[in-house]
């Protein structure tokens, strides 16, 4: 296989480990900070409040409905048209355990304005109710809109203040506590209906009514820490997996930088292009003690000094200490009691 096809092998090779490596980095990460463990709420007791309102508009002659009352859905109601409205209200609370409920409610009404000012009525007092597993009672209220009007047309001279919006809000408050074999409850439920009217609008004067229906549901239960099946298997198999590309990536660039590293030329092809002025030696010739001996950088760099000596390049060939290795080649000149000389070792393996 030729240089060129094991390089690139090598490259392709390269690519893979890098994103094989970065992939298993992240899901290393992400098993890291994914928890081995996880809290779950275990549902013991299921309860509910619910609020219902219902309401009947008394309307005076009119000849836009030609009858006499509207329910929820049966049409607008327009200010001058309506006269008294019935509301009714009605609150259950439900346990699907066995439950000793006390509840204690009242209902009350607010009259407010854009701007600003608000006026409290009472429409049921504080009263209280005992029951097991469930609890519900109704109330009703009657609003005489041709009073509403002529409070609002008081308070506005009162305060020399006037709007175009005012809502009244009626809001039943319920406290339910109840004692049940899996804990105590203990909750408040404020569902509030409000009446709303606009005036001088493009639609004409009229009332909008909201917040008909109403729902709180609540639970009793423990919390319990469960191990995520299979999250430690996770966590070391993307351990391993990161190793194992990092390893095959690391080994690749060895490869390939070992590959890129410049070979020396055999030393036939050193010698060729100086043949002319490089002599062969049988033996290693003997020198007096106080020879200087200087080791040039390259072959190139004796053969200068040969030709600024004048002197004949001498070749000396060590042999190697085992026959899988090459020889030693040992270059010289020789200048009186100074020897130039250059070693050409065989390549590494």
């Amino acid at each position: 296989m030729s240089a060129v096809m094991s390089r690139r092998r090598l490259q392709i090779l390269l690519l893979a480990f890098s994103l094989l490596t970065l992939s298993s980095a992240l899901a290393m990460y992400f098993t890291r900070e994914s928890p081995m463990e996880e809290e779950r709420f275990i549902t013991l007791c299921n309860y509910e409040h619910i609020g219902g309102y219902n309401y009947t508009a008394e309307l005076g002659p009119n000849v836009l409905y030609n009858k006499t009352t509207l329910r929820p859905g049966e049409g607008r109601l327009y200010t001058e048209m309506v006269q008294n409205l019935s509301i009714a209200f009605q609150y259950i609370f439900t346990c699907d355990h066995r439950a000793n409920v006390t509840c204690n409610y009242s209902v009350g009404m607010d009259l407010e304005s854009a701007s600003n000012w608000t006026k409290h009525f009472a429409i049921a007092p504080w009263r209280t109710m005992k029951s097991t597993g469930n609890a519900n009672y109704s109330v009703s209220a009657q609003v005489n809109l041709t009073w509403f009007k002529e409070l609002i047309d008081v308070i506005g001279k009162e305060t020399g203040a006037t709007a175009t919006e005012y809502i009244l809000k009626i809001t039943p408050r319920t406290h339910i506590t109840a004692d049940t074999d899996f804990g105590p409850i203990d909750e408040w439920f404020l569902p509030t209906m409000e009446v709303r009217f606009s005036y001088r609008t493009l639609e004409g004067d009229y009332i909008s009514i909201e917040g008909l229906e109403h729902w709180k549901p609540g639970k009793i239960g423990r919390t319990e820490v469960v191990q995520q099946e299979g999250s430690p298997v996770r966590r070391y198999a993307s351990y391993a997996a990161f190793a194992t590309s990092l390893t095959a990536l690391l080994l690749t660039i060895r490869a390939l930088v070992r590959m890129r590293r410049p070979e020396k030329p055999p030393v036939e092809d050193m010698i060729k292009p100086y043949r002319e002025i490089i002599a062969g030696v049988s033996g290693k010739p003997s020198y007096r003690r106080n020879r200087t001996v200087i080791e040039m950088r390259s072959l190139d760099d004796l053969v200068k000094v040969s030709d600024e000596l004048r002197k004949p390049i001498l070749l000396e060939e060590k042999p190697a200490s085992s026959p899988e290795e090459k020889p030693t080649h040992l270059f010289y000149v020789l200048d009186g009691l100074v020897r130039y000389e250059y070693t050409a070792r065989p390549p590494q393996g």
